[in-house]
């Protein structure tokens, strides 16, 4: 087994948000609701002095799950990051950009999930699980 060329830095959780809805309520009966999900990703490449790119990026994954304004149980935002960095002599530009859009984002998604099923399962309504994300 060989180490990968990309490697990154303990995730931190920089920004979470919950908003129980008290006005909520089901119109369908049903216990489990269709939650909106959104995903952005937010990569910042670091420069070197003379403008060049580096071979280090710090990535953002924003999740936010409900919405404030619509008919939704809760509304939740979080934001996990890590410091990435890789081997620009083994790793070309375009795989370094799927690394740090794709890869990235799903690794750091991995670490938001239990944030959010654990922050929601304190809620009226139930734990809420984020499902797998296709980032492709």
């Amino acid at each position: 087994m060989r180490r990968s060329e990309f490697q990154f830095t303990n995730p931190n959780l920089t920004h979470l948000y919950f908003q129980i809805n008290d006005d909520y309520s089901s119109d369908s009966g049903e216990d489990k609701v269709n939650m909106n999900i959104q995903i952005n990703v937010r990569v910042k490449r670091d420069s070197r002095a003379d403008g060049t790119d580096a071979n280090t990026a710090i990535v953002e994954v924003i999740a936010k799950v409900g919405s404030k304004e619509a008919n939704y149980p809760f509304y939740i935002e979080a934001t996990e990051e890590a410091k990435f960095r890789w081997n620009e002599e083994t790793l070309g530009e375009k795989d370094v950009n799927i690394l740090l859009n794709q890869n990235a984002a799903a690794l750091l998604l991995s670490y938001l999930r239990p944030i959010i099923s654990n922050v929601t399962s304190s809620s009226p309504y139930g734990r809420f699980d984020l499902p797998f994300i296709n980032l492709t």
